[in-house]
């Protein structure tokens, strides 16, 4: 399970547990155990709770892992999604019914439930549906601010971590389209942002190795990782070349639509920046600091040195301490001054062995 799916399945958890809960407490009616002869109670109420939230929370989870592999969430407005949304839990809190129904005659042996239409009744299942129909609603939109955030960092800006300015090390990738101002020309306006709509989706593969998306600008995507995460494996060089992997076995898909297989050229930097919350009228986590001024720079060279990746000499550095096989051939490209600095930078290209 990746870092994404596994947030958003602990979110679910959190969230139908809270939902049913709160329902089963308010609406189930009280009964007796006929063979331990103890009251339905609070403890009796959240373990079934607790059961019915994770059929929920795992039905959902699979689910959006199910739309996100096929991405479906990308090909439709969001008013159309709400509406499948309502539809998907009409269908999975029946089936949460049907299971606790199951488990409830199975367990407790109950005279009240004498068959499913009266179980319904009496939990007020279609009442529940509705009100999971608005909960969903209101899941979708606490997911999309997490996205549009970076996931996780809806609860860190809850938390106020970003008020005040946090000083860190991070690796910042500037991945951009090759030949932009060209396709754009060719293509025109609609089917030029159409390009990168399908780029950009498809660029969701550098999760894979714990990538986060800081920011696309017009046809440039920014990536950023922690220390840590970045240098281990290789990993921000690792997503670079998936990223380039997924966009060519998609090749036939491209030349059908577009015309032309989109290639990115990409330059990686990393060093101190400042991360801190911004803004009044639109808040965002922003970084601020030379390293990504830098990274920016690096990816400018890539067509004065013919090269699809170039890195900085500080970064082959951090691969070096971590002692690992070395995956990659890095081509000294020399020192160079980059537009807008007084420092100079040594520079690599990167190629697979």
């Amino acid at each position: 399970m990746n870092k994404r799916l596994r947030n958003h399945f602990l979110l679910n958890v959190f969230w139908w547990g809270n939902l049913i809960f709160i329902w089963m407490t308010i609406a189930s009616p009280d009964y007796k155990h006929e063979h331990f002869n103890y009251e339905h109670t609070h403890s009796f109420r959240m373990s079934f709770s607790i059961l019915i939230t994770f059929v929920l929370a795992t039905l959902n989870t699979v689910a959006e892992w199910r739309w996100n592999m096929k991405g479906f969430r990308n090909k439709i407005s969001f008013r159309k999604k709400l509406i499948i949304l309502f539809i998907q839990q009409l269908v999975f809190t029946m089936f949460a019914a049907f299971v606790l129904y199951v488990l409830v005659r199975f367990v407790a042996q109950l005279e009240v439930a004498d068959d499913f239409r009266t179980f319904i009744q009496r939990f007020k299942v279609i009442k529940f549906w509705m009100f999971a129909g608005v909960a969903a609603y209101a899941l979708e939109m606490v997911k999309a601010i997490d996205q549009k955030l970076g996931p996780g960092n809806l609860w860190k800006m809850v938390k106020g971590e970003f008020r005040e300015p946090k000083e860190m090390e991070r690796i910042f990738m500037f991945l951009d389209l090759k030949s932009a101002t060209t396709l754009a020309e060719r293509l025109g306006n609609i089917k030029y942002s159409q390009l990168l709509q399908d780029c950009f989706h498809d660029v969701s593969v550098v999760q894979k190795y714990g990538a986060e998306v800081f920011q696309y600008v017009g046809d440039e995507v920014v990536l950023v990782w922690k220390k840590k995460t970045g240098v281990t494996s290789f990993n921000c060089i690792e997503a670079y070349f998936a990223f380039m992997e997924r966009l060519n076995s998609k090749s036939e898909y491209y030349m059908d639509k577009f015309g032309v297989v989109p290639f990115f050229k990409a330059g990686i930097h990393i060093g101190k920046v400042v991360l801190a919350e911004v803004g009044e009228i639109k808040r965002e986590i922003a970084y601020h600091g030379d390293t990504i001024n830098t990274a920016s720079r690096i990816q400018g060279k890539c067509n004065e040195f013919d090269q699809q990746l170039i890195v900085s000499e500080d970064l082959v550095q951090e691969f070096k301490q971590e002692q690992t096989e070395i995956k990659y051939e890095f081509t000294n490209l020399g020192i160079v001054t980059l537009k807008g600095k007084d420092k100079e930078v040594k520079i690599l290209g990167v190629e697979r062995v």
